[in-house]
């Protein structure tokens, strides 16, 4: 039990490191003598709060408030980062750790990424290095699409002036106007505390990089995984698994997202991370001002269909062609071609059972797509343009060199990564 006197918790938690394992001990002085006692790493995470936090501030007056958003402190805390103190670092790491033990008055820093690429991972993994004083003095806010600015706003005053010196939020590009407030976490809470945003949405933490968070922020880019640190992270040296994950952080879909991957969330990761990702961006930049050539798509309801189509072209030539043509799924080509060329005669009878409308339709459904003679809105080079600028930024596609060997000229082609 934590010693207190008049409410005022006093003594010191120490660690020792014994022959590799961790202990714990709360140490203060009762009637002249040093009383020390061994207590568990949870009680000692909750003695370091109380005597860090009610050594300035009324304790039980916090515990009783009410936060606007998810926000966790304390053991709260504590309990949403067990889950990954046994997970393998990401290079980044050491980037985050250095922002945490670095002055950067007035600049927050920014984890922005495609899903499923260890953002809040890297976020528990960071609250986790902290010491235990540090960790008195750290918060991690949930971002919820029903939250508002004003909300957050409230509670990130509340923490900033209550002692609270790393502040770490998470889905933060959910909240409707990011964009335009962005500033406001540097300005104003960057120079009270240590400010880490991470959110889904690359394309809107891109456009904030060069407008409201313009030489305020320090990016940390997680979408780009390199085989060698997948292998190290993972422990897989499979260079098949490495395409299998797509470049995510990924096994079996729960290691570093503990929800299976359905069709359904599999649908959502698809949307959140490239076509509803554009969509949501510029829909709350400026009150859609920067849609630009998109904007005739995006209110018929068509602009996902294009965006799709594009990445579903299998040459990945954006051509107007690819979208005007009648949809057909070349991955359900390439099974057609791989079952006609196989050696069990079941297995290839087996296509003339297929019903090729349903799955071609049911694959249109999944992506949004529809075809020309369904489109209201007209398609020009402009748009597609457009999209493929923001598909880059979003690293679903690259511009590499390729060389013919008739011309042996070299030239850009657009692959998807």
């Amino acid at each position: 039990m934590l010693l207190n006197i008049g409410m005022k918790y006093i003594g010191n938690v120490n660690k020792k490191i014994i022959n590799g394992n961790i202990y714990y001990y709360h140490q203060y002085r009762e009637n002249g003598k040093m009383i020390t006692k061994s207590i568990s790493e949870k009680e000692a995470y909750d003695h370091s709060f109380k005597m860090v936090y009610s050594s300035t501030y009324d304790l039980d007056e916090f515990e009783s408030h009410v936060f606007k958003t998810d926000v966790s402190t304390n053991l709260g805390l504590y309990a949403l980062e067990s889950q990954y103190r046994l997970y393998k670092k990401r290079y980044a790491f050491n980037d985050i750790k250095n922002y945490l033990d670095n002055d950067n008055p007035g600049k927050v820093l920014i984890l922005y990424g495609l899903r499923r690429t260890g953002k809040t991972t890297l976020i528990f993994q960071s609250l986790i290095s902290l010491t235990l004083k540090e960790h008195a003095k750290a918060a991690f806010i949930r971002i919820n699409k029903d939250n508002k600015y004003i909300e957050l706003k409230e509670d990130l005053n509340y923490l900033t002036t209550h002692g609270f010196k790393y502040i770490f939020i998470d889905e933060v590009t959910l909240l409707d106007n990011f964009i335009s407030i962005s500033s406001v976490f540097s300005d104003i809470f960057g120079t009270r505390s240590k400010i880490i945003l991470s959110g889904n949405d690359s394309l809107g933490l891109y456009i904030a990089k060069y407008d409201e968070l313009f030489d305020r922020a320090i990016f940390i880019h997680t979408t780009y995984i390199s085989y060698k640190e997948f292998s190290e992270v993972l422990g897989i040296d499979s260079i098949d698994k490495y395409i299998e994950y797509g470049g995510t952080m990924s096994i079996e879909a729960n290691r570093y997202n503990n929800t299976p991957l359905s069709d359904d969330n599999y649908q959502d990761y698809i949307d959140t991370a490239i076509a509803g990702n554009i969509t949501h961006s510029l829909k709350n930049y400026n009150s859609g001002e920067h849609f630009s050539s998109l904007f005739a798509l995006y209110e018929k309801g068509e602009l996902k269909n294009v965006i799709n189509r594009v990445i579903e072209d299998q040459n990945h030539r954006f051509a107007i062609s690819v979208i005007e043509k009648e949809f057909q799924s070349n991955d359900l080509g390439s099974l057609k071609d791989l079952i006609f060329k196989s050696l069990e005669s079941d297995v290839s009878n087996s296509l003339d059972k297929i019903d090729e409308d349903k799955i071609i339709d049911t694959l249109k459904h999944s992506l949004d797509i529809i075809d020309k003679s369904e489109m209201d809105a007209p398609i020009s080079d402009a748009i597609l343009k457009e999209i493929e600028s923001y598909l880059d930024v979003l690293d679903v596609i690259k511009s590499v060199k390729e060389v013919t060997m008739v011309s042996q000229k070299m030239q850009n082609k657009h692959v998807i990564v």
